[in-house]
């Protein structure tokens, strides 16, 4: 009985995501299938349904090493090479969107809004998904770096899209029944699971995955991953291959052990914390824009452009709405992205230790 109500829990959970995701496609969110499977385990949590629904871990370590292969495929040599042709204007952007995202983090660490450093992680301007996974192994709670970093893929998502309206320029839609059955449903079923390039991809993601956990590394199941897939892809010509169905599960798993670990006292003070981080993302979204402003109008470069450049964070986001629109320079944008998370990658959890040990003498010397 106790393993039919287990079966009849996933039914539940799979249909509510379903159900989340194709609306969310529909608007072209990149990060919708993680985001439906957050939402939709965080509802059957509220129903009172979601006791005891354990995530299998090595689900939940592979699923990391895709979408750590995925990060990794951004990092061609085209892109490579973008960086380098354009650094002190590339170093300029990055690195003023990353002092203002760890500032808004550490304010928010110092006023005590959110636990421990998990303000700190929730700021971090890398990667949504590679923020959100590392965190844990430093401490932060998963649930709450989440909230922030997926609010901030959305609203950037809504922004970016608004400016591009604003400009005169149409990001085209798909409607999402059409663009889910066709890019998850048929290429299952019409996919060739033999091709040498995917047999690749699936032993770099699970054995990358397993040698990262074995090493003991923090995150190693992503950034083992990321950083071989790169380094394969440009050394040996190795092609990533990680189809939309593929993903599509990877996001979704990762998406419900988020929201399966939310209890209901959790999500009350997810709400009742959710307007002070709302304004602290409007503020870093404003401040990203300020920049994006001066870099169109001191290097000759146009707003739509630098505004993709300097958004924060979001680097799928950010490909889809630029491969999407027309009159933008798609290379500049995608290195400064990736030079951003490259950054944070390296330095993130040594900038976020910093800002934490920084928020926590200054908290202990308002207290004596």
């Amino acid at each position: 009985m106790l393993n039919r109500s287990k079966y009849l829990q996933w039914a539940i959970l799979g249909l509510l995501t379903l159900a989340l995701v194709l609306p969310l496609l529909w608007v072209r969110l990149s990060a919708a299938p993680l985001i439906s499977g957050i939402v939709s385990a965080i509802i059957l949590v509220m129903l009172g349904r979601g006791q005891n629904m354990g995530m299998n871990l090595r689900l939940f370590y592979t699923a990391q090493g895709f979408v750590g292969c995925m990060i990794g495929s951004y990092l061609s040599f085209p892109v490579l090479k973008g960086m380098l042709n354009n650094w002190p204007l590339a170093l300029t952007a990055v690195f003023s969107v990353i002092i203002c995202s760890y500032l808004m983090g550490w304010i928010m660490t110092v006023k005590q809004i959110l636990p421990g450093n998990t303000a700190i992680w929730g700021s971090s301007p890398g990667g949504a998904h590679a923020m959100t996974i590392m965190s844990e192994a430093y401490g932060a709670d998963i649930r709450l770096v989440a909230l922030m970093q997926y609010l901030r893929v959305l609203l950037i998502t809504l922004a970016a899209t608004l400016v591009a309206h604003f400009i005169g320029i149409e990001v085209p839609k798909t409607p999402s029944s059409d663009f889910f059955l066709r890019s998850f449903v048929v290429s299952l079923f019409e996919y060739d699971f033999w091709k040498p390039d995917f047999m690749y991809t699936l032993l770099l993601a699970v054995g990358g995955s397993f040698l990262g956990r074995l090493l003991r590394i923090p995150s190693g199941s992503l950034l083992v991953p990321l950083f071989a897939g790169a380094i394969l892809q440009n050394a040996t010509g190795m092609r990533i291959i990680l189809p939309s169905w593929l993903l599509l599960a990877c996001y979704i798993l990762l998406g419900w052990n988020i929201g399966l670990r939310f209890t209901p006292a959790m999500f009350k003070y997810a709400l009742h914390v959710l307007p002070r981080i709302l304004c602290f993302i409007v503020l870093l979204l404003a401040l990203c824009g300020i920049f994006a402003l001066l870099l169109a109008q001191t290097m000759h470069i146009d707003l739509l452009s630098a505004y993709l450049a300097t958004s924060p964070g979001g680097v799928d986001a950010i490909a889809i709405i630029a491969a999407s629109t027309e009159n933008v320079d798609k290379p500049f944008i995608m290195s400064i992205q990736m030079l951003r998370l490259i950054v944070v990658l390296l330095i993130g959890p040594c900038l976020a230790r910093l800002a934490t040990g920084r928020a926590e003498r200054l908290r202990a010397g308002k207290n004596k």
